[in-house]
């Protein structure tokens, strides 16, 4: 007697089979693609493969459990200011990442507190790599409480603000006497002005483009579910190759002719000037302080204390961006000169050597951007300049 259930469940088994084999089959093709294309393009891993290979940089499981660490592509979510041509983080809420009132939650703020530290940076001072309690801006009020309980530190970074923009969002800000300014980036400044071609002033073709492709809610939908497929599946070479076809910007360093790389190295110490000065008299006019921080980076480093991590990012040309090391041997040099030169320098500190010395693994899978370890050193080493203006203020 024919039995139709066996029948059916053997019929499920093997279109289950033909689905595995098949899947099987692509994912063999998809690797030797890949392959091909790491051999041809000279690219090494992604962040996310590289971090996934060398777990140590968020080896504290303490900081980085499986929440943290599969947090929401989408975060943060940012929308462009077609009007002031800059980026607005759009509040959010959730456990570990939190946006209130346009601006990164900073943790252990005092409830009365008398002025504000107001940070403005890119990335790096964002932390989108680290919980609210991690940031750089949260081990600074952890440090300021030590000696005061009135003051509560603002953290208005954003990723890709270069100091122009931060100039705008200064502006936008209520400033009142005793309140100190923290600017703390360089990085965005030399590598949005000196990579583009044809630069004779500030553009915001790079930056828009790339906070774009860092924000989900640019992407279709099937688009965003191959974005959250390759982060919930890192190793898979079928998401690895459409990930990459969807997000990375491929910059050619051979379109960038040697006048442009001229006049862009021309542009770069006028345009930082500028900016910082007219940062400066604002923040005179409001009878507040300023402090101008140039930030470190690997290249920054002493190449003699470069870390496992370091070292493989360093010789990955997709971390690096193809050229930025070139770039960063150009344009900070520039900047560290501009600092000890002019005017600028009685109230800009060069921070470029604070990790000389560190020998743990610091750098989240780039050049620029560190985990808990690497923000408390930079925490510390501006604490440690502007804790005379703050006991001064008391």
């Amino acid at each position: 007697m024919f039995n139709y259930k066996k029948y059916k469940i053997r019929e499920v088994v093997i279109f289950l089979i033909s689905i595995l084999f098949a899947l099987s089959l692509v994912e063999l093709t998809a690797r030797f693609v890949y392959k091909y294309q790491l051999k041809d393009e000279k690219l090494v891993k992604s962040k996310v493969e590289l971090l996934s290979k060398y777990p140590q940089v968020y080896s504290d499981k303490s900081i980085y459990t499986p929440e943290v660490l599969k947090r929401d592509f989408s975060f943060p979510l940012a929308e462009y200011d077609n009007v002031k041509r800059v980026w607005r983080v759009k509040d959010f809420k959730s456990k570990y990442f939190n946006i209130n009132n346009g601006s990164r939650v900073t943790e252990f703020a005092n409830q009365d507190p008398k002025n504000f530290i107001f940070m403005f940076g890119g990335s790096t001072l964002f932390c989108d790599e680290v919980p609210d309690k991690y940031t750089v801006s949260s081990y600074l009020q952890l440090f300021v409480n030590k000696i005061s309980d009135k003051y509560n530190v603002i953290n208005h970074g954003i990723l890709s603000d270069m100091t122009h923009t931060q100039v705008i969002r200064l502006k936008e800000t209520p400033l009142k006497e005793g309140d100190i300014v923290i600017f703390y980036g360089g990085s965005n400044d030399v590598a949005f002005i000196l990579e583009r071609d044809n630069r004779s002033g500030i553009q915001e073709d790079w930056a828009k483009g790339h906070l774009a492709k860092n924000n989900i809610q640019y992407y279709s939908p099937i688009e965003r579910a191959i974005i959250k497929a390759y982060y919930a599946f890192p190793k898979s070479y079928i998401f690895k190759i459409l990930h990459k076809n969807i997000t990375i910007e491929k910059l050619d360093d051979s379109g960038i002719h040697k006048e442009s790389i001229s006049s862009n190295i021309e542009y770069l110490p006028k345009y930082y000037l500028n900016q910082i000065r007219t940062a400066k008299n604002f923040i005179d006019e409001k009878n507040a302080y300023f402090f101008n921080f140039v930030q470190p980076n690997m290249y920054t480093k002493n190449i003699k204390n470069l870390t496992t991590i370091e070292k493989e990012i360093k010789k990955n040309e997709e971390l690096t961006k193809h050229s930025f090391e070139k770039y960063f041997s150009l344009g900070y040099p520039i900047i560290q000169n501009l600092i000890k030169k002019n005017e600028i320098n009685e109230y800009s500190y060069d921070l470029t050597n604070i990790f000389d010395n560190t020998t743990q693994e610091i750098f989240a899978g780039d050049f620029v951007h560190t985990n808990h370890i690497g923000n408390e050193i930079i925490a510390k080493s501006i604490f440690n300049i502007i804790k005379e203006r703050i006991n001064k203020n008391l």
